[in-house]
This record gives C-alpha cells, structure tokens and sequence, in this order.
C-alpha cells in the first residue's frame, strides 16, 4: 500500500498516511497529527506514554483489554452476590454474603498489590460516578 508522506518542518516529524485519501479524510488525520501529545500513565502496566487524547488511560490495547476483563469478571463476581443481599436478605443474612463481599474485595486488593505493584484496579470516584446514570426510570438501564 502506498502512503502519503507529510512532514512537519517545526516539529521535525514524519507522519505517514495510507494512500489514496481524499482531502477530507487527510485534513482530519493531519489534525489528530498536529494535535499536542500529553504525557500520561497506563493504568495496566503503570508506565508512561504520550497519546493526542484527552483522557488516554491505557498505553495500548491488550493493557486495555487486560484491565476491562478483570473488571468484568470481578463485577460479575460481586452482581449475583449484592443482588441476593439487596432483594434476597434472608439468604444473605444466612449465608453471610456481605462477609463474602469484604473479603472477595480483600482478595482482590490483595492481587493488585502482589501482582500488579500495588497499582489499583478501581477507577477514581469522580470517573466511576461520572459513568453511572443516576435516574434510570422504570425500565431500568437498558441493557
């Protein structure tokens, strides 16, 4: 495949796009190049990268994979269990789930130490709450 090659003489950069592109598609990609990078560090691995996003979170896509499917399954762990303790509490009560909750939590706080230098797997408060719709209305969340 061909590539279109542009050069940036302020910046001394080399940006490479495949050709043919129209002159829409290039004028988009030379802005997203021209974009500053910011210095960021991966949630996963806790090293840092530079990306043109304003909110780059991983320094690649299987970091990002990692730290989604531990999360998935973490959650879907904790779900059956907080689901019995919200609507079935007698059973919960009885089989002490809120102290199988504490420690899965503990368990997983203790992962994160031993295998991933003590870096969190938890997003902060105001990302986690950011994601969260409030009101969902009586068809619940849609999915």
């Amino acid at each position: 495949m061909q590539h279109a090659r542009i050069e940036f003489p302020a910046e001394g950069a080399v940006a490479a796009f495949p050709a043919p592109a129209t002159s829409r598609s290039l004028a988009a990609r030379l802005a997203v190049a021209s974009r500053p990078r910011r210095d960021f560090e991966c949630l996963e691995c806790g090293e840092p990268f530079q990306s043109v996003e304003a909110h780059a979170e991983f320094c690649c896509a299987a970091h990002r994979k990692a730290w989604n499917n531990r999360r998935m399954v973490r959650g879907a762990q904790l779900y059956d269990l907080w689901m019995m303790v919200r609507y079935e509490r007698g059973l919960a009560r009885l089989k002490g789930l809120r102290n199988l909750m504490s420690n899965l939590s503990r368990a997983y706080r203790d992962a994160d130490r031993s295998l991933r230098n003590g870096r969190r797997s938890w997003r902060r408060c105001s990302d986690a709450l950011g994601a969260i719709p409030m009101a969902y209305g009586s068809e619940g969340d849609g999915r």
